[in-house]
């Protein structure tokens, strides 16, 4: 079981460092408290599990071995992501001041999102080939890459409630949906650049 920590550190690292889904999940609970962050945690967690299954099948090296399609999954996932930024930082500062209320994205684009990580997919066919050849099972591979996504979601989700409270102008909130589009426009680039080196 020792053989696995190594893994679990690094999911740990991946779940708590800045990323475009923990963008996402502050932005939605400072809009309205941590219960708002609930239906961006539970797309992520859906999309992540669907990975996590193709990966399993044995289809997620087919696809991080196949550079055309790596490509297109990078290309793909920016323009999604840079997508939801653009949404984010264009939505309506005194609506959501008004009624706060969920994220102008839905469950299924974050949760579509996850199929478009390029990170992802090399993070999670990795994990999968490590945890298997170290003797784990698909249980612990789950639990593991799961685990450390809720964790880490939760801390961002955290977060963004404490940040809540300070978000009681139009003039913050505009603030906050800029920095946040921002930061996943950026996340967009960031795809594209290191997909393309």
């Amino acid at each position: 079981m020792t053989s696995l920590l190594p893994i679990l550190a690094m999911a740990m690292t991946i779940a708590i460092t800045p990323g475009p889904n923990n963008f996402i999940v502050l932005n939605a609970s400072s809009r309205d408290g941590w219960h708002a962050a609930l239906i961006p945690i539970g797309a992520i967690l859906t999309g992540a599990t669907v990975l996590i299954v193709i990966s399993l099948l044995g289809l997620g090296a087919l696809v991080v071995g196949n550079p055309l399609i790596m490509q297109t999954i990078t290309i793909g996932g920016a323009a999604y992501l840079a997508w939801i930024g653009f949404n984010l930082a264009t939505s309506d500062p005194e609506q959501s001041l008004a009624h706060r209320g969920p994220l102008p994205i839905g469950f299924t684009p974050v949760a579509l999102f996850q199929l478009f990580n390029p990170k992802s997919w090399v993070f999670v066919t990795t994990s999968t080939s490590a945890v298997l050849q170290t003797g784990g099972s698909a249980f612990h591979l789950i639990a593991i890459l799961l685990g450390a996504a809720i964790i880490g979601l939760s801390i961002w989700a955290s977060a963004g409630a404490a940040l809540s409270r300070w978000l009681n102008s139009p003039n913050k909130n505009r603030l906050l949906n800029m920095s946040m589009g921002g930061a996943l426009t950026l996340s967009a680039l960031t795809l594209i650049w290191s997909g393309f080196r």
